[in-house]
């Protein structure tokens, strides 16, 4: 059995330093990064995302509320706070930056095999996100 938190936090460290090169020490060939109506295979997908939402939020924190961890299973709750400062892409179109700050709450569930993420079904509330920034 792994120990997830610190896979969690080891990713979320490279994520939020931008370090995308090391996202494959932490992800599997084939990891399924699943947003509502997204879902990305592989490191490079997963990086093309991050790399967008960085741009439209260069900022972007998060802060885990709650977690729990049971075999290669982890859950949590967490809160994503940032500035809006670049255009944020939508099934609509980019929604130019606005300057506003941003919290955003999530509830992901991941799955790890041989010590990677296999998967990271995230759902975010979008609809709080686009609100704060009038999208």
């Amino acid at each position: 059995m792994a120990n997830i938190k610190q896979l969690m936090d080891k990713t979320w460290d490279i994520i939020e330093s931008k370090r995308w090169d090391q996202l494959k020490d932490v992800f599997t060939d084939t990891t399924e990064f699943r947003l509502p109506g997204q879902t990305t295979r592989g490191v490079d997908q997963f990086r093309g995302l991050c790399e967008a939402w960085w741009s439209a939020f260069p900022d972007l924190r998060h802060k885990i509320a709650s977690e729990i961890e049971i075999g290669d299973t982890y859950a949590c709750g967490l809160v994503m706070v940032g500035t809006h400062k670049g255009p944020m892409r939508s099934p609509t179109g980019d929604i130019p930056a606005t300057g506003k700050p941003v919290q955003m709450t999530s509830c992901d569930y991941i799955t790890v095999k041989d010590g990677r993420i296999a998967t990271w079904h995230a759902y975010p509330d979008m609809m709080g996100l686009l609100a704060q920034i009038g999208g």
